[in-house]
């Protein structure tokens, strides 16, 4: 993820202009579940912006951490919920990403429980 918003953020304010607006769409055409392409085509401030926050930089560099592992996305989320939770730059990032469907797709890792009742009752605090 690191490496994709570098790519998004050395795009910059070029990202806006026709000539790359347009190369950047063939990639898409090409690559089209390209998150690179996504996030520079349609994120690219905000991607710098998060570069140049420390606290999002530091949550990107968590979830660099976190590739190839077993346990991925699972090790993402803990990276935003830690270190990411309530980082303007890095929510800006995220939302932008989820408003032009930049993530990927990402397989079932359990079965969701429909009701309250059907979840542990027992834990008062952590």
């Amino acid at each position: 993820v690191l490496s994709l918003i570098f790519a998004a953020y050395a795009i910059g304010a070029q990202a806006y202009h026709p000539y790359f607006l347009s190369q950047l769409a063939k990639q898409t055409k090409e690559k089209e579940s390209g998150i690179e392409t996504c996030i520079a085509l349609h994120c690219a401030f905000e991607s710098g912006l998060c570069v140049l926050d420390s606290v999002c930089f530091q949550t990107l560099q968590c979830m660099m951490g976190c590739s190839g592992q077993a346990d991925e996305s699972q090790c993402q989320f803990e990276c935003e919920m830690t270190i990411g939770n309530g980082n303007e730059a890095f929510e800006r990032l995220l939302r932008c990403m989820a408003k032009n469907d930049c993530f990927p797709e990402v397989p079932p890792d359990g079965i969701c429980l429909p009701n309250p009742e059907d979840t542990v009752q027992t834990i008062t605090s952590i």
